[in-house]
């Protein structure tokens, strides 16, 4: 999921490059991609650490059974 994520920015951040490339003037987002740019992949990678399923690798919650 990481290198998914990681994947989508470098994607993003070639098109950017490029679209500087071929048109040299100034870009102006308009705010709403700008905020889907930006909030985006933290509200998704906050919903996969949030969202995490652990399948049962927590610690116990008894101490005794775990410092036997």
């Amino acid at each position: 999921m990481l290198l998914l994520i990681w994947l989508c920015s470098l994607l993003v951040s070639a098109g950017l490059h490029w679209w500087g490339l071929v048109q040299p003037d100034p870009l102006e987002a308009p705010v709403v991609l700008v905020l889907v740019l930006v909030v985006t992949p933290a509200v998704g990678f906050a919903g996969w650490l949030l969202g995490a399923e652990d399948h049962g690798k927590r610690e116990s919650s008894d101490c005794d059974q775990e410092s036997r």
